[in-house]
Order: structure tokens, then C-alpha cells, then sequence
């Protein structure tokens, strides 16, 4: 089997600027995003996770994120496929590997940071220089997977939107999750939230770092993630089912923030 471009991709990277991964996109790839300095902040569907140096965040496919922040940071990046697996290993090695996925994030102590890190630049190097870098990524998951039993994650590492959010903004978001089918307008939220549309528009922006509507359209493409792994309904009806009239323009944003059609997404879901 021949690997392609699209199945691995690993980074090394620094920036000393804001960045705020815009919208929420996923892909249908494993992914680990560790982070070797400064402060981020991953939403990962309905939880957000403060990450500080040490954290490693892993990501099955398929999962709505994004990330955020205006802090310097340092962060080493790495997804691939599941046949990218299948081109290196069995099916059981690949089992052992992907056991640290079901931690979704861990801190790493002093120990295995360093062994980490050491390791992931030995396999930065032998991407990069195009040697055999596959052992190299074995390595890193089994050592992913032994930090998870030895450091056994805290629950309470994620918080949802807003925790600290004010009632308002707060009935804002009860509203939107309860209606997201049938909300034809930001007017009528902001009417049944008894708030006048401006002041909404500018307390929300504030306290979640995201607008009224981008909030509803992220909730939505979720709801239809969920409807498209488990109901066969067609994407019209699944479409109408989560709030879009018209499903040209669900299936355009469903692929601008996920990178595939809705029925492509269906496909990698059921393994065709």
C-alpha cells in the first residue's frame, strides 16, 4: 500500500503572535497536539481545554476543534490516518498504539516530557530528512499510553462554553441548544432571550470569543455529525433536521469547516 501526502503530517512550530484557528474544522485523521511552551486554549466540540507546557491533547477523527489564544507558544503537531497504520503495522500492534487515544488529554511529568520530546525530534528529523519515521511514531503512542496509566488523567481538566458566563449569555446558549432546528433569525433570539440584538451580539462575542450566529452554525454542523454516524436519513433530511433550508448551503459549510461533504463524511464513518 502506498502512503499519500494527505495520511501523515508532522510539525514543529513557534509563533509569537495571536493565533486562533478559525472555524471549527475536523478531519478524518488522529491527531496529537502537544505543547512545549507558552498557554492555548483547544475547544474540542462541546469542552474547551486550557493546555499548558506539558499537555498533549489527542484527537480521534472526525472531532469538531479548534484552537485559540494570544500567548507565544510552542507547540509540536502530528496527524495521520488509520491507513497509514494499516501500511506499517497489524492489526494488533495498531490496537496498542491507539490505546493512549482514550485518554483525550494528559499531562506529562518532567520524566516523560523529556523522553517525549527527545523522541518526537528524532522522528521530526527522519520525517523531514525522508527516512523510516514510522517506528519512531510506535514509540510515541506507547509512550503516550504508559504516561496515561502512570499520570491517569483528572476529569475535571475541561470546562464547557462559558462556564463563567453571566445569565444572559447563558439563556443565550440554553436557547440556541434547545431551538438550533427552528431559529430562523438572530432577531428572534435575541427576543426570546428578552435582550435587545446589539447588546447581545457584543456581551456574547465577549464571554465566549465567538458570535451569536457562528455559535448556532457550530452547534448545528455538530448535531448533524452526530445524525450522520448513526441515522441513515439522506443529508436533505438531515439538513432540514438540524435548521438549514436549503442544502446546498449546509452541505458548502459543512465542507468549509469540516473539509468534506456530508456524505463523505458518512463514507469515512462506515469505512467505505
Amino acid at each position: 500500500m502506498q502512503i499519500l501526502k494527505k495520511d501523515i503530517f508532522i510539525e514543529m512550530k513557534k509563533r509569537d503572535y495571536e493565533w486562533n484557528m478559525s472555524p471549527f474544522h475536523c478531519h478524518n485523521l488522529y491527531e496529537i497536539y502537544y505543547l512545549a511552551s507558552g498557554k492555548r486554549t483547544m475547544m474540542v466540540e462541546q469542552k474547551i481545554y486550557d493546555l499548558y507546557p506539558g499537555d498533549v491533547l489527542l484527537l480521534l477523527p472526525d472531532v469538531l476543534h479548534k484552537g485559540a489564544g494570544t500567548d507565544p507558544h510552542e507547540k509540536f503537531g502530528m496527524e495521520f490516518s488509520k491507513h497509514f497504520l494499516e501500511c506499517f503495522f497489524t492489526d494488533y500492534l495498531q490496537q496498542e498504539i491507539l490505546k493512549c487515544f482514550k485518554y483525550a488529554i494528559l499531562h506529562l511529568d518532567t520524566e516523560i516530557r523529556e523522553q517525549f520530546e527527545a523522541l518526537y525530534k528524532k522522528m521530526y528529523s527522519e520525517y523531514k530528512n525522508g527516512e523510516l519515521y514510522a517506528v519512531s511514531i510506535a514509540d510515541i503512542l506507547l509512550l503516550l499510553n504508559r504516561a496515561g496509566k502512570r499520570n491517569p488523567p483528572q476529569e475535571c481538566r475541561f470546562r464547557q462554553y462559558a462556564p463563567n458566563a453571566s445569565e444572559r449569555v447563558n439563556a443565550v446558549i440554553s436557547y440556541i441548544e434547545g431551538n438550533f432546528a427552528n431559529i430562523k433569525s438572530i432577531e428572534e433570539i435575541a427576543e426570546h432571550t428578552y435582550l435587545n440584538k446589539s447588546y447581545m451580539c457584543r456581551l456574547f462575542k465577549k464571554e465566549t470569543n465567538m458570535t451569536v450566529m457562528n455559535y448556532l452554525y457550530n452547534f448545528r454542523i455538530q448535531q448533524s455529525c452526530e445524525m450522520l454516524r448513526s441515522v441513515d436519513s439522506s443529508v436533505e433530511c438531515i439538513a432540514r433536521s438540524c435548521g438549514f433550508e436549503n442544502t446546498s448551503h449546509f452541505i458548502k459549510m459543512f465542507k468549509s469547516m469540516l473539509g468534506c461533504t456530508p456524505g463523505q463524511f458518512r463514507k469515512n464513518k462506515n469505512g467505505i
